[in-house]
């Protein structure tokens, strides 16, 4: 009976493992630099040169900002939407 159970379990190999894990890793690193990316290009279209300086220099500077910016911009279409709904 024992025997069958563990034929029954399937277990990941680490091939499997080592491919799942550089996925996600690919999707996270793919993400921080599209943040990185709308951060420069924020900071240029706005005239902000010293952010732009701080983010070129200090990349984690860059990425969270960036991220900040995309929520800020989700909330606006929200509001947006809200506004033309109710109003």
């Amino acid at each position: 009976m024992e025997n069958i159970n563990k034929k029954l379990i399937k277990r990941r190999t680490p091939y499997e493992t080592d491919w799942l894990v550089a996925e996600i890793t690919s999707y996270i690193m793919i993400t921080l630099l599209a943040a990185w990316t709308t951060n420069i290009i924020y900071c240029i279209f706005t005239d902000k040169m010293l952010m732009l300086i701080a983010s070129a220099i200090l990349f984690p500077v860059g990425m969270i900002h960036g991220i900040m910016l995309w929520f800020i911009g989700l909330w606006n279409l929200i509001c947006w939407i809200i506004s033309l709904v109710i109003g």
